[in-house]
């Protein structure tokens, strides 16, 4: 009996496999790297390796209260703009701060 696990399997290995094939024939592509791009492509093409990668979340402190990005930058706002942005009151003040700022061309938003 054969016991077979497969972690991190995101996607298959013909995705890399075109990347790889594609090595050898657009090697000038990758300009100043062309003999290493020739060389993984002889040796995918002679070895015929498994290559995948995997994308994870980075290692971070679990002792630390976690927040998502938008609530992050809210909260960063809010330290540096010393006010309570999801307060209405203080919200609308911001609003109008930015319009007049806009509107008298002392910013600009790109």
């Amino acid at each position: 009996m054969v016991k077979v696990e497969l972690w991190f399997m995101g996607r298959t290995p013909d995705y890399k496999a075109t990347f790889t094939g594609s090595l050898g024939p657009y090697s000038d592509f990758y300009k100043g790297f062309e003999d290493n791009a020739k060389r993984w492509y002889e040796k995918t093409t002679r070895d015929v390796p498994f290559c995948n990668h995997t994308i994870i979340n980075p290692a971070m402190d679990r002792n630390k209260p976690q927040m998502s990005g938008l609530r992050y930058r809210i909260k960063r706002l809010e330290e540096l703009l010393s006010c309570q942005i999801r307060n209405p009151k203080s919200a609308f003040q911001l609003y109008a701060s930015f319009e007049t700022l806009l509107k008298a061309k002392m910013i600009t938003i790109r």
